[in-house]
């Protein structure tokens, strides 16, 4: 196998590597607060809504524009939202791998590489639906280009720096901060001054045409500096468009930086720490010994200032531009997972290098060999792949859909005040009940008091409805405390409590997402009479449902005298010729009917689970009242059971 071939085989491995550490178990978890912004703001496919959604917040519309585009391609499963992040962080890896072999070598590439694959805020970041993987894709790649281009200027290559560099812009606007670094190292870099032919001296021959010069400074040729500057106007000329966009709606919005959003780290000495792990993992010092073992040996170096210049560029376009980062933030709060992870990729290219220079270092004179830096990369690979870095908590938004899901009637209208994470709750809720009405109100809410009065604003779907659920988290509960009152005739008749996790609890405060069912039932309807005892005061059974379905049916109940005995109810589906097909048995209410009040209403259900072989048509469903001891069953109507209605099983 030629070397050329050996390297190419290990970077497919590494890529494989980092497709498993970013689509495995990749759906197992719950879209947070920003994912479910990023899915309600790509709903409508039409591209004006998109650009509408997009000027009215804080960010560029590139990866929103295509993410609308793939849903109406892909659908809405976990992982087709997250495809286009773990593509972008898969071409990452490899474009990791190209810089560091470009300017390093191509062991120290393998080694950023690997680093890059299993970093929790890659991995993160490779999996968010959001822009912030696309962002580091495009960063990455605008330097990929821009190096090659101080070392052999050509016009190809300025184009594609042009054009990565532009869709950087048009993906997140931090790429302001690399483009000021480039344009600094281009504007200082000194380029060699072209030559048609190779020169002889002696029994040397020079470089060949075009390649940069060493060092830095003006330099004599300034062409390709010129051409640079092109390239920066021609990016500010394709990004004008959307530059509009900025000054005439969103710059108020972007003024207000990031320092009140969740996430954001101070600038203060005491964060350096977390800081360092939210980059480098867990094992952050090793990736910090490595880097400084950079540093040493590009000091130690003697080789041409050229290659040297070059990995200084590198070293500046990842820990340069985090310092400066880091200083910038004591004014302006710059310092966050999403907004620091595109300077992932050359840090850990700087890491890659100084693993590829420790065995030189510690084996001074001997032939250098791998061995002590594959040891120390692959102890951090498995201690960072067994404790990974939480980069972004959730709350539990997909198991709060589910257990809504379990008593979830066709027809009931959801209402959400579930703070900013109402489109991440709605999302997951749709992913169990595909069809379900949902209002969300923090469009309308003063999430955190109830000075903005809700209850105007959706009164008429409370009016149309009859059973209406409220989960609530965080947000002042408006809605549910009306409800709770008994407004428009609603009865709190289900409810359900979650314990959120200990960081959103620490850090919102409200340790309880709580989910109400409540029903609205007609007690003034036709009332049927079973014996002297009981009286079924309304029913509300759906009227289609497909078979392996489970089926809620609803009973409201009142006692006419008291019961000595516990009565139970059966709920059964009869076919054309009788014949039980389901049934449901079980006492009525949640309290003995012994310890009923006489006149009191009480809510009853039962849940009845179709058949899958169940034939599809129309059955009858009908009640019975009776006492387990014998089994015998209150007259209604002279008859054993009472019809409440006809059921379609389709």
């Amino acid at each position: 196998m030629t070397l050329r071939a050996k390297y190419l085989s290990l970077i497919t491995l590494i890529l494989i590597f980092a497709a498993s550490t970013r689509i495995i178990n990749v759906g197992s978890w719950p879209v947070w607060t920003d994912e479910g912004w990023s899915i309600w703001a790509t709903n409508n496919p039409h591209l004006d809504v998109v650009l509408d959604n997009l000027a009215h917040d804080r960010h560029p519309p590139l990866y929103f524009v295509a993410l609308s585009a793939w849903r109406s391609l892909a659908g809405d499963s976990p992982l087709a939202l997250r495809y286009l992040s773990i593509m972008a962080g898969l071409l990452t890896v490899a474009v990791t791998y190209r810089i560091g072999a470009d300017v390093f070598g191509r062991r120290a590439g393998l080694y950023a590489a690997l680093l890059l694959a299993v970093l929790p805020i890659a991995v993160y970041y490779s999996q968010e639906v959001r822009h912030y993987g696309w962002f580091t894709l495009f960063v990455a790649l605008s330097w990929l280009y821009f190096l090659r281009y101080l070392k052999r200027p050509r016009l190809g290559i300025l184009i594609g720096y042009l054009l990565s560099l532009t869709l950087a812009f048009y993906t997140l606007y931090f790429a302001v901060l690399p483009l000021a670094i480039q344009v600094v190292v281009g504007l200082v870099w000194r380029f060699r001054n072209p030559s048609p032919l190779p020169i002889t001296m002696g029994n040397q021959q020079s470089e060949p045409a075009n390649v940069a010069d060493v060092g830095w400074g003006w330099g004599i040729n300034k062409r390709p500096k010129l051409m640079l500057l092109a390239a920066w106007i021609i990016t500010a000329i394709l990004y004008a468009p959307w530059l509009w966009v900025i000054a005439t709606i969103q710059f108020p919005t972007l003024t207000s930086g990031i320092g009140n959003l969740p996430g954001t780290y101070a600038a203060t000495i005491g964060n350096i720490p977390p800081l360092g792990e939210l980059l480098l993992g867990t094992q952050w010092a090793l990736l910090l010994g490595l880097g400084a073992l950079a540093v040493w040996g590009m000091w130690r170096n003697k080789r041409t200032r050229h290659v040297a210049s070059l990995k200084w560029v590198v070293i500046l376009s990842g820990v340069g531009l985090l310092i400066i980062m880091f200083i910038l933030s004591i004014k302006f709060n710059l310092l966050s997972g999403r907004t620091l992870v595109f300077l992932v990729p050359m840090i850990v290219i700087v890491c890659g290098y100084g693993a590829n220079v420790i065995e030189p270092i510690m084996r001074e004179g001997l032939r250098p060999s791998p061995t002590i830096a594959n040891v120390l990369v692959g102890a951090w690979v498995i201690v960072t792949l067994a404790a990974p870095t939480v980069i972004q908590p959730r709350i539990d938004s997909d198991t709060t859909a589910k257990i809504v899901a379990q008593d979830y009637t066709t027809g009931d209208l959801i209402v959400l005040e579930t703070g900013w994470d109402d489109n991440a709750f709605a999302y997951e809720i749709r992913q169990v009940i595909p069809n379900a009405e949902i209002i969300r109100t923090i469009t309308r809410a003063d999430i955190y008091s109830h000075d903005k009065d809700l209850l105007p604003a959706i009164t008429p779907q409370l009016d149309s409805h009859r059973r209406v659920w409220v989960v609530q988290w965080l947000q002042a509960p408006q809605i549910m405390s009306a409800l709770e009152k008994g407004t428009a005739g609603f009865k709190s008749v289900i409810h359900h409590e979650l314990p959120v996790n200990a960081d959103y609890r620490q850090r919102f405060g409200d340790s309880t997402i709580k989910m109400v069912l409540y029903e609205k039932p007609n007690l003034d309807a036709a009332p049927k009479q079973f014996g002297d005892l009981f009286t079924l005061r309304d029913t509300l059974p759906p009227t289609q449902v497909h078979d392996g379905e489970r089926l809620p049916v609803d009973l409201w109940w009142s006692a006419t005298k008291q019961p000595t005995l516990d009565y139970s109810v059966g709920v059964f589906i009869l076919d054309d010729s009788g014949a039980v097909r389901v049934d449901h048995n079980g006492p009525p209410s949640d309290k003995p009917t012994t310890q009923w009040s006489v006149g009191a209403v009480y809510f009853d259900r039962h849940t009845l689970t179709i058949p899958a072989n169940l034939p599809a048509g129309h059955y009858s469903l009908v009640v019975k009242v009776y006492w387990y001891g014998d089994n015998q069953a209150l007259p209604v109507d002279g008859q054993p059971y009472a019809t409440i209605g006809e059921i379609e099983v389709q």
